[in-house]
């Protein structure tokens, strides 16, 4: 992480974003186009550049939440924001500067996605230094383990990492 902090602002910032990026939201520059840049009635996770946080729908991971909602029991939860990192909320300001209009994390990144990721693995084998290479895919499967040896909480690491398979859901019933 404090390789891709370093590199943020240079020759490698886009690549160095779109780890970053792999690692807070659980997803590959080739998909950036399915995270929206603010709530929508459509998606349960958004990133939110002006405010600098990721956003998800507690109701999409606790059904018990929805069948309450349904029935009138209860309103909206308020979403839950996980801060992103100084580094990215920064240079994800820069790239809304030049293209207000995005609607989305690809259309942030110019549309050009597929190269991104493609350049954004190489960078990834460039900078590896063992045999146990990083990777896209371990990017955005690691977070979250990696929150959970630290803490030892099961609730957290699935808050912060935006990874259910970490605890259970039923973890939340306990979140307020």
């Amino acid at each position: 992480v404090r390789k891709f902090s370093e590199d943020i602002n240079g020759e490698y910032r886009q690549e160095s974003l779109a780890s970053l990026l792999a690692i807070s939201t659980r997803t590959r520059p080739k998909e950036y186009r399915s995270i929206p840049l603010n709530e929508t009635p459509s998606h349960s996770l958004w990133i939110d550049p002006v405010a600098g946080h990721i956003a998800w729908k507690f109701e999409a991971v606790i059904d018990r939440e929805r069948w309450r909602k349904q029935q009138g029991i209860i309103e909206n939860r308020a979403p839950v924001r996980i801060p992103l990192p100084e580094e990215v909320s920064s240079r994800l300001k820069v790239l809304l500067s030049t293209n207000p209009t995005a609607t989305n994390l690809g259309e942030l990144f110019g549309g050009h996605l597929a190269a991104l990721d493609s350049s954004t693995k190489r960078y990834l084998k460039n900078i590896s230094t063992c045999s146990h290479r990083l990777t896209l895919g371990r990017l955005t499967s690691s977070f979250s383990r990696y929150v959970l040896h630290i803490c030892q909480d099961e609730a957290y690491s699935s808050l912060l990492g935006i990874d259910f398979r970490i605890g259970t859901p039923s973890n939340f019933n306990y979140c307020s």
